[in-house]
């Protein structure tokens, strides 16, 4: 009976603190997404255009390492890019 109690006991912290840590999680993203005033679905897409974005201009400045004479202003356009966000 003890085991059982204490298995029960523990199962319903395990539940109750998931149920903490996401109302934590929670408050923290609905924060942020009003401190930046902008929607789940806007938020996302803002992000997924700028990792989209920033990812081609990884790739242009590893290839311009490589060859300099390829892509030369993609340093300056990454910057601007990244200032205007």
């Amino acid at each position: 009976m003890r085991l059982l109690t204490k298995i029960i006991t523990s199962s319903v912290m395990a539940v109750l603190m998931d149920n903490i840590n996401t109302r934590i999680l929670m408050e923290r993203v609905m924060g942020h997404l009003q401190d930046v005033n902008m929607t789940y679905l806007s938020h996302m897409k803002r992000a997924f255009s700028l990792s989209f974005r920033y990812g081609l201009s990884t790739l242009e400045l590893i290839i311009h390492g490589f060859i300099p004479s390829l892509f030369i202003d993609a340093g300056k356009k990454a910057a601007d890019s990244y200032e205007r966000g």
